[in-house]
């Protein structure tokens, strides 16, 4: 049987822990409590990819700005400013929420092919979810996924 290709988070102990890496194409939530570090984990793999080659989006939520999380990241070496505005793109989702879920969707999925990303980062994922009630299961969760594939025979858009 063949495995799912995957893609490496570059922390070869979480890779071990995830069977490979992240399954190409799914949604991985990073949950936990406020302050526990799952942004910088986030951020830390995208910076390691785009370091090895691959294309990335960051798409900052209402509560933080792109400013802000970029003067945030700035502490830690994995750091790398030469790759904001080229292979890595750090985006307000803000611009995106006027419509809804949907379009919201629609709208992120398109710029993510557009990019030509093989890794997306929603950085707080309920504020996609505004219109609905907050989940509390995953209040505090964070998206770290690649849905840019497009089914076989279609064109880039």
């Amino acid at each position: 049987m063949q495995p799912f290709p995957t893609l490496t988070t570059t922390m070869p102990h979480l890779d071990t822990l995830l069977g490979g890496g992240i399954p190409r194409g799914a949604t991985a939530l990073i949950v936990g409590v406020p302050g526990s570090g799952k942004t910088t984990l986030a951020c830390q793999i995208i910076f390691d990819l785009v370091e090895a080659g691959k294309k990335a989006l960051i798409f900052t939520t209402l509560s933080e700005s792109t400013g802000s999380l970029i003067a945030h990241l700035r502490s830690y070496p994995f750091f790398r400013d030469e790759h904001l505005g080229g292979a890595l793109q750090v985006l307000s989702l803000r611009q995106f929420l006027t419509g809804d879920l949907a379009t919201a969707q629609t709208d992120i999925v398109q710029i993510a092919r557009r990019h030509q990303a093989d890794v997306i980062l929603l950085d707080r994922m309920h504020s996609l979810m505004t219109s609905r009630p907050p989940p509390t299961r995953h209040a505090n969760s964070f998206t770290l996924s690649a849905p840019t594939s497009r089914p076989a025979g279609s064109r880039p858009s």
